[in-house]
């Protein structure tokens, strides 16, 4: 059974994708101060979590028990 066209084209534009994040420059913002792309990724997720978690926490009306 042949695959379809369709399929082929969406697999052809996925590992463009891909070869386009592997060749992305390096002067990205992890690059201009010296850290992994990844470490920097990790670093922003986190601090956004915890700023939204007190964000909650401060803001949130306490309940009665």
């Amino acid at each position: 059974m042949a695959t379809p066209a369709a399929v082929w084209t969406r697999v052809t534009n996925a590992a463009g994708d891909v070869e386009t994040v592997l060749n992305w420059p390096v002067d990205d913002a992890a690059a201009l101060i010296g850290v992994e792309t990844a470490w920097l990724a990790g670093m922003l997720l986190a601090l956004k979590l915890l700023v939204g978690g007190l964000y909650t926490e401060f803001t949130a009306e306490h309940r009665r028990r």
